[in-house]
């Protein structure tokens, strides 16, 4: 509380003022007002009324007194769970019916759980020129992960094409935005003609896999 001053009889009385007692005695009265502090509600990665740049909103916190809490946060690819007034806590506290007791600012913290997103596999085949397009052969968009954990896939025995393990990302973490990719590269075979003069064998030509 913040002190306000004194008052006698109903009256405020001036710092520094004096009075003539009487034959009776007075009730001379402080008055204290609650202090308004700041309470944060910090979005942890999500965002507040539809604007992904208000990742956090104040209010007051009136001692003593209940706070208004804002709308609840947004965030891709997770779902809210509540708050908590521990940063990187998962334990979420009730705060609707929050009365600010502390002679302080306070901060919440919004707890999320992640949820699932799509990500993408590229799949590449090497051309008969020895090069890779820059457009995927092939593109599977169904795939669903957990935000935040890690997927991965494989190559597959192909006939006349081999891993490229150098190219490939086989592996990564799921985007809230779908916008994880793995790409999938793989080599073309190549493949050798021979001749075979009187036992003389000799490279003619070299061919790609078709």
């Amino acid at each position: 509380y913040a002190f306000d001053g004194w008052m006698m009889n109903g009256a405020a009385i001036e710092a520094g003022s004096t009075f003539t007692m009487n034959s009776a005695d007075v009730i001379v009265t402080g008055t204290l007002t609650p202090v308004t502090y700041t309470a944060t509600f910090d979005g942890t990665g999500g965002y507040f009324n539809g604007d992904a740049t208000i990742t956090s909103v104040d209010v007051d916190a009136v001692f003593n007194s209940q706070l208004k809490k804002p709308a609840n946060p947004v965030r891709q690819g997770y779902e809210f769970l509540g708050w908590t007034d521990t940063e990187d806590s998962t334990e979420t506290i009730n705060v609707d019916n929050y009365v600010h007791t502390t002679a302080g600012n306070v901060t919440f913290y919004a707890v999320w759980k992640a949820t699932f997103a799509y990500y993408t596999i590229n799949t590449y085949y090497m051309g008969i020129d020895g090069e890779y397009s820059e457009t995927p052969d092939d593109i599977n968009k169904t795939n669903q992960g957990t935000v935040g954990e890690s997927v991965s896939t494989a190559h597959t025995a192909l006939t006349g094409f081999t891993p490229d393990l150098e190219k490939s990302v086989l592996e990564d973490t799921v985007a809230a935005d779908g916008s994880t990719v793995l790409k999938v590269y793989y080599i073309r075979n190549q493949y050798t003609v021979y001749t075979d003069v009187q036992g003389t064998v000799t490279p003619a030509a070299t061919y790609y896999y078709e």
